[in-house]
């Protein structure tokens, strides 16, 4: 009868066990994602030109980033305006890379317009592949953390980004003098 006793107890204390280091490797890898930088690349309206996109590179992570490299699958371009032949990049921190983003800063540059993009772009989504270290490792090998993130324009298509043409400009304010002549008129 003891036997059972002490092998039921042992049996707990086992699963007792199981359960500690389970919950302590849980803890673990839930610091260590919350304490990882994560770097990301993506396009955005700039905020007081609407009709002008850039280029960003942020750290959306909870930790600083060191030495960032980046590797495009196509060529991008350096400034792509509708009208102007554009060059390809061959500066800015997509070619030179980042020596260390603290966590919530961002790089923004400035890349086009829908038009001008569009045309570089070709119905296209780019790969950007990014690698990256924690800049205050806490394991004498640091190692090489990767991110993935595509570019495209075409998600741009029907937003105030891509309506940048001078006769839709002009169409608004023509249909503004309209409303006021009327009315004027019936006034």
């Amino acid at each position: 009868m003891m036997d059972e006793m002490e092998f039921g107890g042992f049996m707990v204390n086992v699963i007792m066990m199981i359960i500690a280091i389970a919950s302590s490797l849980i803890s673990y890898l839930v610091y260590k994602e919350n304490s990882s930088p994560d770097i990301i690349v993506y396009i955005e309206q700039d905020k007081h030109a609407p009709t002008v996109l850039n280029l960003v590179i942020k750290n959306i992570g909870k930790s600083a980033a060191k030495d960032i490299t980046f590797e495009a699958s196509e060529k991008l371009p350096q400034k792509a305006f509708f009208g102007e032949k554009s060059k390809v990049m061959y500066e800015g921190p997509l070619i030179s890379g980042i020596p260390f983003l603290a966590p919530d800063v961002s790089r923004i540059s400035m890349l086009g317009n829908y038009a001008g993009l569009s045309e570089w772009f070709k119905e296209k989504k780019i790969t950007v592949d990014i690698t990256f270290y924690k800049a205050n490792p806490k394991s004498l090998y640091p190692k090489a953390i990767k991110n993935r993130t595509y570019l495209d324009i075409y998600s741009f298509l029907g937003v105030s980004a891509s309506d940048n043409s001078v006769g839709n400009k002009m169409l608004g304010e023509l249909k503004k003098i309209e409303k006021a002549i009327l009315y004027k008129s019936k006034v």
